[in-house]
């Protein structure tokens, strides 16, 4: 595979996943970037990724990467984090409690994120009375720490990078329980403040947007 040397590659199941806030991300900085999706199916199972990853020079081969003129990353976070760092520091903390707010939110909604992804690849008794037990009241926790804020956002009144995570998690447990917000009306406008910035709207309303599925086809609950 031949990776163009103009611009950067995002590299990434053809799947929401863990890939879907970086894609946002990037068109909210307004990145010109190349995407390359990998197929994953029950013939070919991961053979096309298997095949490359180990050429692309990648520290610790995994999808999603990144891969521009100055880095090449893997792992989600680290992503996210260098994208914001390159392109728009604002989206960062900018004070120290800022900073320990974005750590403690980032740790919460990485859980909520797992206990689900857990659900879907295991379908086991024990994943589900675990989602059933934490999530909710996580998702409760989560929405009075923005109310206590006063503010639409994870961690007050400007965006950042954690909300493009959050967004993603909400969404991938609405499509696996449409009920879970019901009671939660904060976490429902927060997403609707997200789907409302124009960088994102314009990319929901276009073809290139993957709708579904959030996980690949090994998942023993597809959503």
């Amino acid at each position: 595979m031949s990776l163009s040397k103009s611009k950067p590659v995002l590299g990434y199941w053809h799947i929401r996943g863990f890939g879907q806030p970086i894609r946002f991300l990037l068109k909210y900085l307004q990145i010109d970037y190349e995407e390359k999706q990998y197929e994953c199916n029950l013939e070919i199972k991961y053979k096309e990724w298997d095949t490359v990853k180990d050429t692309l020079g990648l520290a610790f081969p995994n999808l999603p990467y990144w891969i521009d003129e100055k880095v090449k990353l893997t792992e989600s976070r680290a992503i996210i984090k260098y994208l914001a760092e390159e392109y728009d520091p604002s989206l960062l903390p900018q004070n120290t409690t800022e900073n320990h707010n974005a750590n403690m939110v980032d740790g919460v909604v990485t859980d909520i994120w797992l206990l689900l992804v857990d659900v879907g690849y295991s379908n086991s008794n024990e994943s589900i009375q675990e989602y059933t037990r934490i999530v909710p009241k996580k998702l409760h926790q989560m929405s009075a720490f923005m109310t206590t804020l006063g503010n639409p956002w994870c961690l007050g009144p400007k965006l950042s990078y954690l909300d493009f995570l959050f967004y993603e998690i909400l969404y991938h447990n609405l499509v696996y329980n449409p009920l879970i917000l019901d009671e939660l009306p904060k976490l429902t406008e927060f997403m609707e403040n997200f789907e409302k910035i124009p960088s994102v709207a314009e990319f929901i309303e276009s073809p290139e947007y993957i709708k579904g599925p959030c996980f690949t086809v090994w998942a023993k609950i597809l959503i």
